[in-house]
C-alpha cells in the first residue's frame, strides 16, 4: 500500500502488519514503511513486487488512521514474506 507521509506531501509505500479484524474494528492500521535502499540493516525484510526488490523497515512500525489519508494497494507480499515480517516484528516486541 502507499500512504501519504506523516509530514509533507510525498507518498511512501508501507506494508500492513495488523490483522483485518483489528483494521475493521478500529480506525487504525499498523504499518511498516518500505524502502528501496538495501542498507543491510538486520530488521529490514526483503520483498519483491513485480520484480522490484524493496525492504520492509520492521523497526519503524507505526499505527495510522488511514481513513484520513489517501492510500491504495500496490500489491501483495507472498505468504513467506508476510511470515518473515511478522516473525521479525515479534522479535522486536519480544513475543
Amino acid at each position: 500500500m502507499s500512504i501519504h507521509s506523516l509530514y509533507g506531501r510525498r507518498q511512501r509505500p508501507a506494508h500492513v502488519v495488523s490483522s483485518d479484524t483489528f483494521n475493521r474494528r478500529s480506525s487504525l492500521t499498523a504499518v511498516c514503511p518500505i524502502t528501496s535502499v538495501n542498507n543491510g540493516y538486520p530488521l529490514h525484510v526483503g520483498i519483491e513486487n513485480d520484480d522490484v526488490r524493496c525492504f520492509v523497515c520492521v523497526e519503524q512500525v507505526r499505527t495510522m488512521d488511514l481513513t484520513h489519508r489517501k492510500c491504495k494497494c500496490l500489491g501483495r507480499a507472498s505468504e513467506h514474506e508476510v511470515d518473515l515480517v511478522l516473525s521479525y516484528l515479534a522479535s522486536v516486541f519480544g513475543w
